[in-house]
């Protein structure tokens, strides 16, 4: 496998009569990670359905944001019914309003699939994305193979090493996990706080960046398949000038962009750069080519947006929610052995105008980690997480890198040597990693979510990386890398088996429990299903799982809170969330929590077993005379309010 990776380069020319086979045909251990890769969520989704922990029954629910896969997988059953409407909504909750997204229909024909074929909806949701995650690797693979090739089998070295690197470099998160649990520290109060920054993208579902962790989310794996295939066909274009590359560019970039707003024009960039950073007679004929491309991406953008404004509270939940940027040190945990390899690649760029805008980044980049650092040593916090509130503070001063970096940016374009075809690569990593950690104007960037191209960076990241480690020596290479991918196999198993799998689940001081969504318990099985068509329900905000969500799945049932508000209702998420937790608070009044049944004409009221409400809100609830126990267990109950407060 190594002798795949670092090609002696005195042998070259031994391998020259392989080129065209080599092209064709991966190594055996690309297609292994790949099926592995495309087998975790279908294999996931099957434990978690046919063999649930003792006591445990299936929720419906694999991670937090299945409660949008599974509403929309069923809006053309229920004719575009959604649960999360409010009951006096203008437009009721049947309206296509409710479903405004153009992945909202990627989901309603997945569930028409379901269906038609008997498979249970989970079951082909899992299947989905593993097929997703197949065509997301498979055209990654593809495109580090086109970017890297030349006529030489170093290139094709380069390529494996690259995809190597994508899908199972990794840090410290997987195995800090591993130690922390054999010395005994899961159950410590604070140890979801502490090591949250070695979890978070690493190990978490909500980190973007490695492959495994946006397994579960099918409109990102097919629009960057897609997207990143759009990409291939153009640099396709640039090297033989045939119209036929840029036509199935346009195409896939349109496609890409219209299932995911947010990557089709990251990877349209990446070809922006691409062109413009190329030198030669068909340079302008290449700036045409991706200027045209542009009307395809911005047709499907144009389109996403119109579609979006259906719905103007989910743009409202989309901009006043989705405030945050890329963490600097979770970031840089996971990616210790990668970052090794920055600074070299960075100061190999020669070509003027490319190093001029690289060190430019460079010098911000510099910049925003010393003042970080200094931000940490003031305040004195070194174990919990305040990435996000430091970035507020030190974005724009960071801006005063920009020159230096600028200065010696152009030093070294005047004095270095011949640069490689590929600067355009690390250009498009630091400019995704520079606007990705950023919050300009105290915050106000952070409207347009710059943290959402962490699932773009990990393309460049890896090429990046492989392009310099393919340039030292095989003993301080092969080391290095060895390491990398040890941690990162580790990391994929800690997070499919423990984060995202249901290894563990149910455990009492289970790390990280709020983000578990899979499992319930019997008592609260059996509670949910007395509930029936027609029936709203009002239950408490408890994270994990939202069982306002789980509510939702069953027929016909609608619900006053669950994370579904994000995107199918006409009500704030978290005014109502607020509401809620007031309702279940103990020192909450009667006469208030009255008001907001019949503010919500809710029907059911459901008290989970657990995660438990408080005692003392039970002992309110079971005393107020406008609610009728209906079943109850050790720790939950599940009221039916009175007919006569309905009417």
């Amino acid at each position: 496998m190594v002798g795949f990776l670092f090609i002696d380069r005195d042998a070259m020319t031994m391998f020259d009569r392989l080129e065209t086979r080599a092209r064709r045909s991966p190594p055996w251990w690309v297609v292994a990670i790949i099926v592995v890769f495309a087998a975790i969520e279908p294999v996931t989704h099957g434990w978690i359905a046919f063999a649930p922990p003792a006591g445990m029954v299936p929720t419906g629910l694999h991670i937090q944001d299945s409660a949008f896969f599974r509403c929309a997988m069923e809006m053309f059953e229920t004719d575009y019914f959604s649960p999360y409407a409010s009951a006096t909504s203008p437009l009721g909750q049947h309206h296509r309003a409710w479903f405004p997204l153009p992945d909202h229909y990627l989901y309603a024909v997945l569930g028409a699939l379901s269906r038609w074929v008997g498979l249970d909806p989970f079951l082909m949701l899992g299947l989905a994305n593993g097929v997703g995650m197949f065509l997301l690797l498979s055209s990654v693979y593809v495109l580090f193979r086109v970017i890297v090739f030349q006529p030489a089998p170093v290139d094709r070295g380069k390529a494996n090493l690259a995809f190597l690197i994508y899908t199972l470099g990794g840090g410290l998160g997987g195995v800090l996990y591993l130690v922390t649990g054999m010395l005994g520290w899961h159950g410590h109060p604070s140890f979801d706080d502490y090591f949250l920054r070695f979890a978070q993208y690493e190990l978490l579902e909500s980190g973007y960046i490695a492959p495994h962790l946006i397994a579960p989310r099918l409109y990102y794996t097919l629009s960057l398949a897609l997207s990143l295939g759009g990409l291939t066909a153009f640099i396709h274009f640039t090297r033989h000038s045939r119209r036929r590359w840029l036509v199935l560019a346009g195409v896939l970039f349109f496609s890409g962009t219209l299932v995911n707003l947010r990557i089709g024009p990251l990877t349209w960039f990446a070809a922006f750069l691409c062109a413009v950073t190329r030198d030669g007679a068909m340079r302008p004929r290449h700036l045409f080519g991706v200027v045209l491309l542009a009307l395809p991406v911005a047709a499907a953008a144009g389109l996403d947006i119109l579609m979006l404004r259906m719905n103007p509270a989910l743009t409202r939940s989309y901009t006043g929610l989705m405030q945050f940027s890329l963490w600097l040190s979770p970031f840089l945990a996971a990616h210790c052995f990668h970052a090794i390899t920055w600074p070299p690649a960075v100061w190999r760029v020669t070509r003027r105008f490319v190093a001029l805008a690289v060190f430019a980044l460079a010098g911000y980049l510099i910049a925003f980690c010393a003042l970080y650092l200094a931000c940490l040593v003031y305040y004195g916090e070194w174990l919990r997480l305040y990435d996000g509130t430091i970035a507020r503070h030190v974005s724009d001063w960071a801006l005063l890198g920009v020159a230096p970096g600028a200065m010696l940016g152009r030093w070294r374009s005047a004095t270095g040597k011949s640069s490689s075809p590929h600067d355009w690569v690390v250009l498009w990593f630091l400019i995704l990693l520079a606007v990705s950690l950023s919050a300009w104007g105290q915050g106000w960037f952070l409207r347009f979510a710059p943290a959402r191209l962490s699932a773009v960076i990990g393309v460049p990241l890896a090429l990046v990386t492989a392009f310099e480690l393919h340039r030292w020596r095989r003993a301080i290479a092969v080391p290095l890398l060895v390491l990398m991918v040890a941690c990162g196999v580790c990391s994929v198993a800690v997070a499919s088996l423990c984060f995202q799998g249901p290894l563990g689940a149910g455990r009492a001081g289970r790390p990280f429990a709020y983000l578990h969504h899979a499992f319930m318990t019997r008592a609260d099985a059996h509670m949910l299903a007395r509930l029936a068509p027609g029936d709203r329900v009002l239950a408490p905000a408890t994270g994990a799982p939202e069982f306002g969500d789980v509510a939702a799945l069953q027929p016909g049932v609608s619900t006053v809170y669950g994370v579904g508000l994000l995107v199918f209702s006409d009500r704030d998420l978290m005014d109502t969330r607020a509401a809620v937790i007031r309702f279940f608070a103990p020192e909450t009044s009667d006469a208030t929590r009255k008001a907001l049944v019949e503010q919500w004409r809710a029907t059911v009221v459901w008290c989970p077993e657990w995660p438990a409400i408080d005692p003392r809100t039970l002992a309110a609830l079971r005393r107020a005379d406008w609610l009728e126990e209906r079943q109850s267990a050790k720790h939950g109950v599940l009221f039916r309010v009175s007919p006569v407060l309905r009417h």
